[in-house]
């Protein structure tokens, strides 16, 4: 069975030595179910659609708190079965 995890990813400009942040907060059993997550959760933020090479979907949304500017993307990982 493959499942799918959603990640998520923390920038920051305020310290850009600093690694981002990656957390894995939910796991799903195909693809769709999370695709259908991003969806649900755009409708709440305003994050836009991006594409990497690969065609793989990001939601990306600009943090423009004070003390932290950077962005957060989510989007879906199957599980990698190479190793």
């Amino acid at each position: 069975m493959i499942m799918v995890a959603m990640v998520v990813v923390i920038t920051t400009i305020n310290n850009p030595d600093e690694s981002p942040k990656v957390s894995v907060p939910a796991i799903y059993k195909n693809m769709k179910e999370c695709q259908n997550q991003l969806d649900e959760l755009k409708k709440f933020i305003d994050a836009k659609d991006i594409y990497d090479n690969k065609k793989i979907r990001f939601l990306k949304y600009k943090n423009r708190e004070f003390n932290q500017k950077g962005s957060i993307f989510w989007y879906c990982k199957p599980e990698d079965n190479t190793q």
